[in-house]
């Protein structure tokens, strides 16, 4: 003899009580769910469909825009030591230019080149304008922001 077990349609009668509950139960379940979430459980179900364009979309995937002549770019000791050249409008970073490093009892600015060790040194044409500045010591008498300013000088930037 053979045993055919199929599934059938509808359904569980498992499943039938907990559905039954639950459908019962809907705006206590509603309610609380809202009290826990401060109300976001009914927010997030009732989204609004975002609106739908007329026409053409055209995306225009072009250059960017042309820097702003208000936020030119300037140079800057970073708490860590590290000079940069950053851009005035996004505040990022465009060049390192090299580091003010402690020694013994003095600061000495190095300059982003092979010779001073660094990984990735200045282009040629930035490093013979800043070759007055490498090994310059920094003291009473030639502040940081002495260096920032004679640097951005150099570099046309103030």
């Amino acid at each position: 003899m053979v045993t055919i077990i199929s599934k059938k349609d509808g359904p569980r009668r498992e499943h039938a009580d907990p559905r039954r509950l639950l459908s019962e139960n809907h705006s206590t379940i509603r309610a609380l769910a809202d009290h826990i979430s401060g109300g976001a459980y009914s927010a997030n179900q009732h989204k609004p469909e975002p609106p739908k364009p007329d026409g053409l979309v055209i995306h225009h995937f072009g250059a960017a825009a042309a820097p702003s002549v208000d936020h030119p770019p300037y140079v800057r000791i970073s708490l860590n030591g590290r000079v940069v050249v950053v851009d005035g409008e996004t505040h990022k970073q465009q060049h390192h230019i090299g580091e003010v490093r402690r020694f013994e009892d003095r600061n000495e600015f190095f300059l982003a080149t092979r010779e001073n060790n660094f990984y990735s040194p200045l282009e040629d044409e930035i490093s013979n304008l800043l070759s007055d500045f490498d090994h310059q010591i920094i003291d009473g008498d030639f502040s940081e922001d002495d260096l920032v300013e004679k640097i951005g000088q150099a570099l046309g930037l103030k």
